[in-house]
């Protein structure tokens, strides 16, 4: 039962904290993207309801199938918890970059795929994100679903 609720934390979870670190993004992104938003709130309520949506596709696609297969192997530690969530918390954008180079190859489009995430800055802005909140995850799920009771 502690494991079922460990993961189905994990999305409400992810939302609070994109909308709680949504200003920091939004700095970080405010030159490239022309301003702050006129409605900053909206903006970060959007932001967190992106992120569940992602969060829940992450956790029944690979967190779940992950954790079960390590469980049965032994114990998890807090260190193995962590790395899988800074692994799956990267792994969309991974599966996202895939994805352009994959269509640019066969429509024979030269294609920078920086652009698509606002050159090198953009992609350091996301992956810091997708690492940052992954580790954090990682850890909500190890302390709630995992973490030995005494």
């Amino acid at each position: 039962m502690r494991l079922f609720f460990g993961f189905a934390v994990l999305p409400f979870v992810a939302a609070a904290l994109a909308f709680v670190g949504f200003p920091l993004f939004e700095m970080s992104a405010r030159a490239q993207l022309g301003g702050i938003p006129a409605n900053a709130n909206d903006s970060a309520i959007a932001f967190a309801a992106g992120t569940f949506v992602v969060a829940v596709f992450v956790t029944l696609f690979g967190a779940v199938p992950i954790a079960t297969w390590m469980l049965r192997r032994g114990p998890v530690t807090l260190k193995q918890s962590v790395i899988g969530g800074v692994a799956l918390g990267n792994a969309p954008f991974l599966l996202v970059v895939a994805a352009i180079l994959v269509v640019s190859v066969f429509t024979n489009a030269p294609s920078s795929a920086g652009h698509h995430w606002y050159g090198a800055s953009g992609a350091l802005r996301t992956i810091t994100m997708s690492t940052l909140l992954g580790a954090a995850l990682g850890s909500v799920f190890w302390v709630v679903g995992i973490r030995p009771r005494s």
